[in-house]
């Protein structure tokens, strides 16, 4: 067995995060084994860890035993690596015809699930039975760092070590690994019965209706009153992270009384170094075991790293066309997946391929967004086990209005640290300790903030598409949730076929914010932009669909479908000229507007200062006066 390894086998090795990890515990665990410090013909039995990919176990014991300093000339008369099917204890791959177990001329790794899946006969022929351990943090900052993934802390990766290892495999694939991401795969576990189920849960609104009907027609299904291609059965979910797509997908297997099974595109992509084959039979495999399951449902993340055809360009279009192409006759409604829910997730659904959008693939879209007041102070309450009074807890929750339910959770999970170091029981002081440090806003930011909402609410009130606008500021926000000062409310009355006249009147409620400032303060400041769904990102977007989508430009061109430009689209060179005409043009319309009603803006803006939160009726102002347009 050769424990030094070339630098073109290491360099192959560091694509595999999974692999990598089960190298680095295969290692530790068979170092202090003699016949394997002497490189001598011996049988080693490998228990691995509850949930560990066999996969990467069995590529990595591989590497080990066949001699990792020369991998492409290997004689396989000399080592083999065998796998042990979970229930009877038998090989099930590897094994050569006639041989007996514990026998061997060679050196030679048995892969068991547990001790009980171990032949007696082989446990007792073993040289050595060893007990893999799973990888620790300091692994998980290691290869991470080797695959060239983006880095990641200490404390970061050993709450990675803290999960399953069903989980661990989605996650450290990931390319870029959030702090939200990992608080919704948190308490993910792969068997139904741990943790809560979807009625359990408060939130998740938008899809109730489709998970209700759901669980009725499985039971249907399992009492044969139905057949399975009957069942409404594939959704895509949306919204920002943290926002509990994860914990969605975890709650709905347990309601199902299914098997979850969890991975991600990036997952699939770091298989074997990303290669073509490697990632197609990556993705077949994650469907062959939710097939395999008698009932699963296979979550997805980052759905739209699959791709969309019509956007595929350069040179990878035979590569990225055979991954969606792959994708959509795995998810065909007339393949094989009796007893599959599929659930794919994303933060940018119009991305996604049309095809897989479609009835009978991922039919349905659901958006779930931040929780409503109601809904923050029940999902706080439910991580904290209904130890302190929600109506307590809507006191503290009422003022958390950007908050995600990955915040929410890791609150409640601070508090209790809180109240058992304190040694005593939970109270609502120990929820309040574990919010973020309030800052509160200078008076001269709560004016500003004041003038910049009550611009947006007289020019949408002006634009004849809104008729009331509730506007409101923060005296304060608390760090590291929230950036936003204040907030418009409104519903816009809009044509049913969207025309020149109300996407000009979106973009110039956009930029009215930004006018209003130098109207009442003098000058303006960088609250319209600076992120992606700002003021001033959302104006460009729209601004950019009016030339490049509906010919409302200098020429009647159409150059791409209105989906691909969103709040991440750059558009071409060419065009922005036109953008800038566009954005300037009623940039200055709303300034105007507002700068001829001077008095009624800044009078409003006084009342919001005072009040924080107010309601404007457009029949109730004084009629704006119209500059011209």
């Amino acid at each position: 067995m050769k424990h030094k390894i070339r630098r073109r086998v290491f360099d192959e090795m560091i694509r595999h995060p999974m692999r990598m990890l089960a190298y680095f515990s295969l290692r530790a665990a068979l170092r202090n084994v003699p016949a394997v410090r002497l490189n001598r013909n011996a049988v080693i039995v490998a228990v691995m860890p509850p949930g560990a990919s066999v996969a990467s176990y069995e590529k990595a014991a591989a590497l080990l035993v066949r001699g990792a300093d020369e991998p492409f000339n290997v004689d396989p008369f000399r080592s083999s690596v065998r796998v042990l099917d979970g229930a009877s204890g038998r090989k099930s791959k590897g094994s050569t015809p006639g041989e007996e177990p514990g026998i061997s001329d060679r050196q030679t790794i048995y892969l068991a699930h547990s001790l009980e899946a171990i032949d007696p006969v082989l446990r007792f022929a073993a040289d050595a039975i060893v007990h893999l351990k799973k990888p620790t943090a300091d692994h998980f900052v290691a290869a991470r760092k080797l695959a060239h993934r983006r880095p990641i802390s200490k404390q970061m990766a050993e709450r990675i070590a803290a999960l399953d290892m069903e989980v661990i495999g989605a996650v450290i694939g990931k390319g870029s690994l959030k702090d939200s991401d990992l608080r919704e795969f948190e308490g993910m576990r792969r068997k139904p019965a741990d943790g809560p189920r979807l009625g359990e849960l408060p939130g998740f609104a938008a899809a109730r209706a489709w998970t209700d009907a759901l669980v009725k027609d499985v039971g249907h299904w399992r009492s044969r009153t139905i057949p399975w291609g009957a069942v409404n059965r594939g959704a895509i979910i949306s919204g920002p992270p943290g926002t509990g797509k994860t914990l969605f997908a975890s709650a709905l297997a347990r309601s199902l009384g299914f098997k979850l099974i969890a991975t991600s595109v990036g997952a699939w992509q770091s298989s074997e170094g990303g290669h073509l084959g490697s990632m197609l039979r990556a993705m077949r495999a994650s469907f062959a075991e939710a097939r395999a399951a008698n009932g699963a449902v296979l979550f997805i993340d980052e759905i739209e790293a699959i791709g969309d055809r019509e956007r595929i360009a350069g040179d990878y279009i035979y590569y990225e066309t055979s991954i969606v192409t792959q994708l959509l006759e795995l998810t065909d409604g007339s393949s094989d997946l009796e007893g599959v829910v599929i659930i794919a997730a994303t933060n940018y659904p119009e991305r996604v391929d049309p095809a897989l959008r479609r009835s009978g693939r991922f039919g349905n879209h659901f958006r779930f967004g931040l929780p409503s007041g109601d809904e923050r102070a029940q999902i706080l309450a439910l991580h904290l086990d209904h130890l302190v009074d929600v109506d307590e807890i809507r006191s503290i929750t009422d003022h958390l209005d950007d908050i995600t339910q990955a915040d929410l959770e890791f609150i409640a999970l601070q508090a209790k640290s809180n109240a058992r170091h304190a040694e005593r029981a939970l109270s609502i002081e120990d929820i309040s300790a574990a919010l973020p440090a309030r800052v509160d806003l200078p008076e001269e930011a709560l004016l500003r903030a004041s003038a910049h909402e009550i611009g947006h609410a007289l020019i949408a009130l002006n634009s004849g598409y809104v008729s009331s606008v509730t506007a409101s500021v923060r005296e304060s926000v608390r760090q590291g949730l929230s950036l936003s000062y204040g907030l418009v409310e409104y519903e816009w009355d809009a044509p049913l076929i969207p025309t020149e006249k109300f996407l000009l009147a979106k973009i110039r409620v956009a930029l009215a914010g930004m006018a209003a400032e130098e109207v009442l303060v003098g000058d303006r400041s960088v609250g319209a932009g600076g992120t992606k769904g700002s003021d001033l990102n959302e104006a460009t977007m729209l601004a950019s669909r009016m030339i490049e989508s509906y010919g409302f430009g200098k020429n009647l061109r159409f150059m791409r479908p209105a989906r691909w430009i969103d709040e991440s689209y750059t558009p071409p060179p060419e065009i922005w000229p036109e953008i800038d005409q566009i954005l300037q043009k009623e940039y200055r319309s709303a300034r105007d507007m507002l700068a001829k009603n001077r008095e009624q803006v800044a009078k409003l803006a006084a009342e919001l200062y005072l009040d924080k939160r107010i309601l404007i009726e457009r029949d109730k102002v004084q009629p704006t006066k119209s500059a011209r347009h």
